[in-house]
């Protein structure tokens, strides 16, 4: 137990200290994932994908590839990217220029949308495991589209 009632006073305030500091880093840290979260929304809402011309719903990342992404539609303006059937289960086409990558070892599956090697986007219509980046999903089905033909993907911030 403790001693004197002046111990007793001074533990509670060193008590209270605490419990406000710990309030206080927790109030922070939910704010900045709720920036985080609306600035995913944004994202989300901006940024869209077209397969030979038809739009798909897409659930983008919230990653610094994909803001390096809608980075460069600020700069360049809208992307269009010739896609090549490759292995049987995804189309790739060169992005032009490299992006912030943090490949990790993943399974994708069918409907993902990948960065590989920093500067080549891969959309999936089967399942591949290999190191990527993760930038979305494509969230309505169209990744069928990607099976029977090389096609286009155009990417664009919405208006």
């Amino acid at each position: 137990m403790m001693g004197t009632e002046k111990e007793r006073i001074d533990f509670m305030k060193r008590s209270w200290i605490c419990l406000g500091a710990i309030g206080m880093l927790l109030c922070g840290c939910a704010g900045t994932q709720n920036e985080m979260a609306e600035k995913g929304k944004e994202m989300k809402k901006e940024m869209e994908l077209c397969i030979n011309g038809e739009q798909s719903m897409v659930r983008w990342e919230e990653n610094e590839t994909v803001s390096g992404l809608m980075d460069m539609l600020d700069e360049e303006g809208p992307i269009d990217i010739s896609m090549h059937l490759y292995g049987g289960f995804e189309q790739v086409g060169d992005l032009g220029r490299d992006l912030i990558s943090s490949d990790k070892r993943i399974t994708t599956s069918p409907g993902d949308i990948v960065l590989y090697q920093g500067n080549q986007i891969v959309v999936f219509f089967g399942s591949n495991t290999w190191e990527y980046t993760r930038l979305g999903t494509i969230t309505d089905g169209s990744q069928q589209k990607l099976e029977a033909d090389d096609v286009t993907i155009s990417l664009k911030k919405r208006d």
